[in-house]
């Protein structure tokens, strides 16, 4: 119709969801232009606008998407906008089940829930009533994402997990409810003041670690926190500043490549001797606007994934960096590059070299380590095999691919269940950070930065 409508070389606007079955024959005959209007107008799906808060110039781009907002709730508030018409009941929201239903089948056009919010919010639902005994190791998990859910639930679920929580509360609800778990929510500070949890395990993304974790060194109890441990050197400097003072009962971070059997191995075979090592990450393409690559929300991929092969080299070589030099790829590389090569001189005369690259070929492996060390070499490559130059008993082995996590986590249940206390290595998760940090430094300066 819209296509009989119009004039020759006229245009065709859509706004909203509509058919996309066009008659190619009326357009081509007329050259219509076909447009599609993005919902709320400029600013939608910039995350640079809608999260980060840097608006259009006014003169420039007059009706973004939070002005159009405005534009129609000051239009609403003095009345210029009638939308009474349109409201086909009004109903109280415990009847929610009945309005969508009718909604369904085409009885309603838009219907209103009148609610209340004199009463707290409940920001936790019981899914399964479960008594948890102290020193079982009761644990509660501040996090439902990917790692969550593929990663850490499948090693857990047999443990005594009381909490799940996100935070909208729905992707906690539905993965308690898959693996039996009791309670599932969106406000972590329940996990923290329940004092039948002894376990906590931070997990969510890297901007919310270090103040979620300033909250949990509050309390009594096992930490555990994925890595990154923060993102910006204010936040080290303030977890530094609560560690001294905490009455938190261990604190681990989540640097797994450590825990892997094949690593473990090579540690016994390294001993103690300076090394010089090489690690290689072809860590692969992530799109410009994905989050890891934001400073202020993933912290950038060396930061936020690169820190895992700054301490595994630190778990090899048994020893803190002192000097760190970073050399991005190109001109003028940024401080979230994911190429870049990252040069660490350690105490007891060790020197590690980290390369971490997105612009490989994903058909190769994604993590290859070497270590030269008097007179003797191995080979680890992505964790599956284990190659030794130079060793009198060892030569090689192979297994299925284990980075870790299972060891990991399991570390971690054994020290929430026997209540032991540790620091977990808190100077070592320091020095690993500032590395980090210093890489970027580096990379800004163009010079080595002391640690």
């Amino acid at each position: 119709l819209a296509c009989r409508m119009l004039k020759i070389r006229g245009t065709i606007v859509l706004v909203g969801v509509v058919g996309m079955n066009m008659d190619r024959t009326a357009m081509y005959k007329k050259e219509i232009t076909l447009k599609t209007a993005r919902s709320y107008g400029p600013g939608r799906y910039d995350q640079t606008y809608e999260e980060g808060g840097q608006d259009y110039p006014f003169s420039f781009v007059r009706w973004t998407e939070n002005r159009n907002f405005q534009a129609i709730l000051t239009l609403l508030q003095n009345g210029s906008l009638q939308v009474q018409d349109l409201i086909t009941n009004i109903h109280p929201v415990e009847n929610y089940a009945k309005v969508y239903d009718q909604l369904a089948v085409g009885r309603s056009m838009v219907a209103i829930f009148n609610y209340t919010t004199s009463e707290a919010m409940q920001h936790t639902i019981l899914l399964k009533q479960t008594t948890y005994l102290k020193g079982k190791g009761v644990i509660g998990i501040i996090g439902a994402g990917n790692f969550v859910s593929r990663t850490l639930m499948p090693i857990v679920k047999k443990e005594h997990v009381k909490y799940i929580i996100s935070e909208q509360g729905i992707s906690a609800t539905t993965l308690a409810r898959k693996y039996n778990v009791g309670l599932a929510g969106s406000d972590y500070q329940v996990v923290l003041q329940d004092p039948e949890v002894e376990g906590v395990i931070i997990a969510t993304k890297h901007d919310l670690h270090a103040s979620i974790l300033l909250h949990a060194l509050q309390y009594p109890k096992h930490l555990f926190v994925e890595k990154p441990l923060c993102i910006f050197p204010q936040e080290l400097e303030a977890l530094q500043n609560a560690w001294h003072n905490s009455p938190v009962l261990s604190l681990q971070i989540g640097f797994n490549r450590r825990f892997a059997p094949l690593a473990i191995q090579m540690k016994a075979l390294l001993g103690t001797a300076p090394m010089q090592v090489t690690t290689t990450m072809n860590a692969g393409h992530l799109p410009a606007d994905f989050w890891l690559h934001h400073r202020e929300k993933g912290g950038g991929r060396i930061v936020g994934e690169a820190c895992h092969h700054i301490d595994f080299v630190a778990y090899l070589t048994g020893s803190k960096a002192c000097a760190v030099c970073m050399n991005g790829f190109g001109p003028h590389p940024s401080a979230i590059t994911d190429n870049a090569t990252i040069l660490i001189q350690y105490e007891n005369g060790s020197t590690g070299v980290i390369n971490y690259f997105s612009n490989g070929n994903i058909t190769y492996q994604k993590e290859r380590v070497e270590v030269y060390s008097e007179g003797r070499t191995l080979i680890l490559d992505d964790f599956k095999k284990l190659r030794g130059y130079g060793f009198n008993k060892f030569s090689s082995k192979w297994m299925w691919q284990d980075k870790g996590h299972t060891n990991q986590f399991k570390a971690f249940m054994e020290t929430v269940k026997k209540g032991d206390h540790t620091n977990g290595s808190f100077d070592q998760m320091i020095n690993t950070t500032k590395v980090g940090f210093a890489a970027l430094e580096s990379l800004q300066k163009g010079t080595w930065i002391l640690i």
